[in-house]
């Protein structure tokens, strides 16, 4: 694994396209939304993790989800 990789996953939206399951408040990103048992920000983070080291991916969200990106993703610092 290549120590000189990074990945930013963007984990914003307002939750509008898949109202009423997703919401401002907790947009589809946070949700499972394939029944997979993990929300699509894990398995995301999951994919990535496979080629890139845990602590060079970062993750780029508006501030008021970061509590939820913590409780979900607890690897990230």
């Amino acid at each position: 694994m290549n120590k000189n990789y990074y990945a930013i996953l963007m984990a914003g939206g307002v939750g509008s396209r898949f109202w009423p399951v997703s919401t401002a408040e907790f947009p589809k990103q946070f949700h499972d939304m394939l029944g997979a048992g993990d929300t699509l920000i894990q398995k995301t983070f999951s994919r990535l993790s496979k080629l890139i080291p845990v602590e060079n991916i970062l993750i780029l969200t508006n501030e008021r989800y970061n509590s939820i990106v913590l409780e979900q993703l607890p690897m990230v610092k």
